[in-house]
Order: structure tokens, then sequence, then C-alpha cells
């Protein structure tokens, strides 16, 4: 996470979360069999993966999922947190009211290319902001 930019963790009890200006993800449930990660979103996300989805204001859904195995860790689920982290963590959401370009995409119009979503699996993108 640390390459998309500053994150700050804010450990609870229970979880982590991941802070840039304000809390965009975090790991919200931990146990022997997996882990459960929430992404906040200016979008709704609709997947098979997504168990549920939490829409808290007008501006803001928080998607979960469960994560049982490593590969779960692919660059799909990564790309949710680099855009989580641009348009929710950096609220560049706030930039712009058209924010959804499509399924897979990020809005271009507040300087968000396909190509930024792209991952590694050391940290969080491959370029280098």
């Amino acid at each position: 996470m640390r390459r998309c930019g500053p994150v700050e963790l804010s450990p609870s009890k229970t979880s982590v979360g991941f802070t840039e200006r304000v809390r965009f993800a975090g790991v919200v449930r931990v146990s022997e069999r997996g882990m459960t990660v929430s992404i906040g979103l200016p979008r709704r996300l609709s997947h098979v993966r997504i168990q549920r989805v939490e829409h808290p204001d007008s501006n803001w859904y928080v998607h979960y999922v469960r994560i049982t195995k490593a590969e779960e860790l692919d660059r799909e689920l990564l790309g949710w947190l680099r855009e989580s982290y641009r348009m929710m963590g950096e609220q560049l959401h706030l930039e712009t009211k058209e924010v959804r370009v499509g399924d897979n995409e990020a809005t271009s119009a507040v300087g968000i290319e396909s190509s930024q979503l792209d991952f590694d699996f050391d940290g969080c993108s491959r370029d280098s902001r």
C-alpha cells in the first residue's frame, strides 16, 4: 500500500485501517480461515467477489471482500485498492461529480487512467508517483 503514497495505519482491537487524508480501506476481520477487506469507493462495484456493500452517504460505498487464499490478493483487488486510495483517501472524488466511467476504470476527469491501476505484487502500483 505504501507505494500508492503516504499511508497511515490505524490499528484497533479488531481491525486495521489504511488512511491517507481519510480512511479509504482496511482489514476488518481476520481469522484462521482468512480476512475481510473493506474498500471505500465513490461508486458501487458489482462483482461476485463483493460480499456486501454499505452506502453510508451519497459519495461513499464500502465494499467487503473476503480473502481466504494468497491467490485472491490479485490485480483485481489491488486495482480496487488503488482506486480507493486515489479517489477516497486522497479525496479526488470531491474534484468531480462524474466519477464513474465503467465498472473497471477510474475516471479520467480527475486524472486517473486505467493504466494507473496496474499493480505489481510487491506493493501498490507500477507507476511511481
